[in-house]
């Protein structure tokens, strides 16, 4: 016969509340530009987010969150990030 000890994990997160997007295709363009600047300084610090979709961002008046983290990669390569922030640009089509 077994003992089973049920363990319980609990994970607790603040409610942002903001705007959300399902396209970029939907943002101002001046918030597609927020997004790119936190996209870029998590570039700053190697880290590449692996999931760069506007779902996985809430814009609040004075704020941007970035969220989802599961396929980001620490201490990326040079090559993964200039791949990444390529690809983000594209997504964004911004007039830069």
């Amino acid at each position: 016969m077994f003992d089973t000890i049920l363990a319980k994990q609990v994970l607790v997160i603040e409610y942002i509340k903001g705007e959300k997007f399902q396209e970029f295709s939907e943002m101002p363009e001046e918030n597609k530009r927020k997004c790119l600047q936190c996209v870029q300084e998590l570039h700053l610090k190697n880290i590449a987010h692996g999931d760069l979709r506007a779902p996985n961002f809430i814009l609040t008046s004075d704020r941007i969150f970035l969220f989802d983290y599961g396929e980001s990669t620490l201490e990326a390569d040079k090559e993964t990030i200039e791949n990444e922030i390529k690809e983000f640009k594209f997504q964004l089509d911004l007039n830069i």
